[in-house]
């Protein structure tokens, strides 16, 4: 039976449910979050409330602005949701990176988005002697920054896109000071092209192709990069390292998730 058929939690595990339930009413309010509010959303005694909350802030769980009074969800929860997400995409996608890296033969990157970070999920090295190692798995960078970063922004809406942008345009400046309108030049030229090209831009000596992976719904869950030295990477090669991540998504079957 699925956990929503059920009228009632089973017997011993109230203080379960009446935790989750204080986190859902945080993780859905839209303004106001404050003691009070959250009682009256989860028909809880103030006091049995204050308890959980005092609870689940001491363990990074939330947050409580001391002014304000209000709560927010805390970073804690954000990494623990990550480290999911991080190992379902990467259990997913590990025989796609597999395919890709025997056909190209060259180092194939796992890319997801954390926050405003693109982080490197998950990495399979080809068979070619010479080895980009453009970056290494648990490697967090700027999104934007990076083949795979742009992959994962450039494809966004354009309001989400903006706002990735003002939040790391600071950050952006110490990758080769680039500025925020370089990187939105980039994300344009990516999106007429339908994949991103990094011949150095980045890195010295690494020209990356990426391709983002999209869901059923038409949202950005992730990005393939193949990186190699730049004789390996002229355009024809790029254009074909593309065909070779798409066709694989097409085959595996991740565009239907």
């Amino acid at each position: 039976m699925l956990a929503r058929e059920v009228s009632q939690p089973p017997k011993g595990t109230q203080s379960i449910h009446r935790t989750i339930s204080v986190i859902r009413a945080i993780s859905q309010a839209k303004k106001c979050s404050r003691l009070s509010w959250i009682a009256r959303k989860t028909n809880l005694p103030l006091a049995t409330t204050h308890r959980i909350l005092s609870g689940l802030e001491w363990n990074g769980l939330i947050n409580h602005d001391p002014y304000s009074k209000e709560y927010s969800l805390g970073d804690e929860l954000f990494y623990l949701v990550n480290a999911a997400c991080q190992s379902n995409i990467r259990e997913r996608l590990r025989s796609s990176l597999e395919r890709v890296a025997n056909e190209t033969e060259d180092m194939v990157f796992l890319q997801i988005r954390s926050a405003y970070d693109v982080l490197c999920a998950d990495l399979v090295t080809g068979g070619y002697p010479i080895r980009a190692i453009a970056i290494k798995t648990g490697t967090r960078r700027p999104l934007g920054i990076g083949a795979g970063g742009l992959a994962l922004i450039a494809f966004l809406p354009d309001e989400k896109f903006e706002e990735i942008i003002r939040a790391n345009q600071q950050r952006y400046l110490q990758y080769y000071k680039i500025k925020p309108d370089y990187i939105r030049y980039l994300a344009n030229v990516s999106r007429k092209r339908g994949y991103v090209v990094s011949e150095q831009v980045f890195q010295k000596n690494i020209t990356s192709v990426s391709v983002p992976l999209f869901d059923r719904n038409k949202n950005v869950m992730a990005a393939i990069s193949v990186a190699s030295i730049p004789q390996r990477m002229n355009k024809e090669r790029q254009k074909k390292v593309a065909q070779i991540i798409n066709k694989t998504i097409e085959i595996e079957g991740t565009d239907k998730w």
